[in-house]
């Protein structure tokens, strides 16, 4: 009689006993990756937004561009081509009988398109050879753009971030907490 009482005692220790060592490193090595990531992203996002705020008071001065081109770039996403359309315009202007160059539109940016009109639209706003008004940050010139201001697509990029930080920090605590087995 005394012996099966121990099995039951057995198994029940084996059922509160916390997840395997190997599992559990794993979910804590995958909810650092999403905490180090979405952080470091989250901070970035926080500095462009600063800097596309701060822009709009920035100082301006007269610039020429120097190219306005879209470049197309091709890639594969799930087994699919997957072309995107990239406006570049290189600008030059001097700042204290300093002369600099940029490719810099604007911190709320225009990176990428998957439209070739969209990417030609922002293109042709700069033709080649048109002055244009340079922003730039007093104490650091090489931060510039053409146009200023924040757009609220920036502020979803941080909210993308803040979820994968809370999704983290939950594979983390899964991974940490002991597992309770029915």
């Amino acid at each position: 009689m005394n012996q099966p009482q121990s099995e039951s005692t057995d198994q029940t220790n084996t059922q509160t006993q916390p997840a395997p060592k190997r599992s559990r490193l794993m979910g804590i090595g995958l909810a650092m990756l999403f905490l180090v990531g979405s952080s470091v992203f989250f901070v970035k996002g926080l500095d462009q937004i600063s800097l596309a705020f701060k822009s709009s008071a920035w100082p301006t001065v007269e610039g020429v561009i120097t190219e306005s081109k879209v470049v197309h770039h091709t890639g594969t996403h799930d087994y699919r081509k997957d072309d995107t359309y990239q406006p570049v315009v290189q600008y030059t202007f001097t700042v204290d009988q300093t002369e600099y160059a940029s490719d810099r539109i604007g911190y709320r940016a225009y990176t990428s398109f998957h439209d070739q009109e969209d990417a030609m639209a922002v293109a042709e706003q700069y033709p080649k050879g048109k002055q244009v008004m340079v922003s730039y940050q007093p104490d650091d010139p090489t931060q510039c753009a053409l146009e200023t201001g924040f757009a609220m697509h920036m502020i979803m990029r941080l909210v993308m971030c803040g979820v994968f930080f809370c999704f983290g920090l939950l594979v983390l605590l899964s991974s940490c907490l002991p597992k309770k087995l029915s």
